[in-house]
């Protein structure tokens, strides 16, 4: 259960995070530049396709902007 409870916590985690990457306003990359780690973790250790989805969003959101 608690496994499960952990699984949760990250993907709502990780969720939250990829939101702050998108939109057409994304904030600054020096503000979000700090979760790309995050991402990669969460690419490397987790299974869940959500968690894996949310994280490739994220990564691919934040490689595209002006040249910073």
């Amino acid at each position: 259960m608690q496994k499960t409870k952990e699984r949760n916590i990250i993907k709502i985690g990780i969720w939250c995070l990829s939101n702050l990457c998108i939109g057409s306003d994304p904030p600054p990359f020096k503000v979000v530049y700090k979760a790309i780690p995050v991402f990669v973790n969460a690419m490397k250790t987790e299974s869940a396709p959500a968690i894996l989805i949310d994280a490739s969003w994220a990564l691919s959101y934040l490689s595209v902007g002006d040249d910073e």
